[in-house]
């Protein structure tokens, strides 16, 4: 453990990979439903995928 100071710099640092995380997993959804979308027969797809999500 280092002995230096607890900067609001080094607490972002430590945060932001957490974050993008969230970030990622928050935009997962939306983003693998607009490509099931355009797949052929998108209702039965999106139906499909709900179903196993759920």
């Amino acid at each position: 453990m280092s002995d230096a100071p607890l900067t609001q710099a080094r607490i972002f640092r430590f945060w932001l990979p957490l974050a993008a995380t969230w970030l990622m997993m928050a935009a997962e959804g939306p983003f693998l439903a607009a490509v099931i979308a355009r797949l052929a027969e998108p209702t039965y797809n999106l139906a499909a995928y709900g179903v196993a999500f759920s």
